[in-house]
C-alpha cells in the first residue's frame, strides 16, 4: 500500500500553480470534472502525489519523510495559495499490518515536525 499526499480546494485549479507539477502529480482535477469511477462530479479541485510506493509502513515512514523534505520549499509555498485548503498525507496501510501495528502507530518526531510547518494533515487508511 503506497502512501500520497493531496492538496485540495473547492475553487483550487492545479493549473494555475504550475510549479506544482514538481511534486510529480498522477492526478489533477478541477471542481465540475467528471468524477472518475463514481457518478457525477468531483466537488473540489486538487492533485495526487505518490509520495511512496512501499508497503510496510516503516519503509512508508522513511520514504515520506524524504519526500517532504525534499519538497519543503515548494509545499511551504501552498500556503500563497489562497484556494489550497487541505493538504493531507495518507498512509494506506493492510488490516492484517494495522492488526500488527495496533495501538504502537507512532509517528518520528521529525516527520510530525515537518507536517506541522508545513500544515500537513496525517491520516491512516486502512484497506
Amino acid at each position: 500500500m503506497p502512501c500520497v499526499l493531496q492538496i485540495l480546494g473547492e475553487s483550487f485549479d492545479p493549473s494555475t500553480a504550475p510549479e506544482l507539477s514538481a511534486l510529480q502529480p498522477y492526478a489533477t482535477f478541477r471542481r465540475g470534472d467528471p468524477n472518475q469511477g463514481y457518478p457525477g462530479f468531483t466537488e473540489v479541485g486538487g492533485l495526487t502525489c505518490e509520495v511512496s510506493p512501499r508497503q510496510r509502513f516503516i519503509d512508508l515512514i522513511e520514504q515520506s519523510s524524504g519526500y517532504i523534505g525534499r519538497h519543503y520549499d515548494l509545499m511551504k509555498s501552498l500556503d500563497d495559495i489562497e484556494a489550497v485548503k487541505y493538504r493531507t498525507l495518507t498512509f494506506h496501510i493492510s488490516p492484517k499490518e494495522f492488526k500488527t501495528l495496533e495501538s504502537r502507530v507512532m509517528f518520528p518526531s521529525f516527520l510530525v515536525k515537518l507536517c506541522a510547518e508545513l500544515s500537513l494533515s496525517i491520516s491512516l487508511l486502512v484497506a
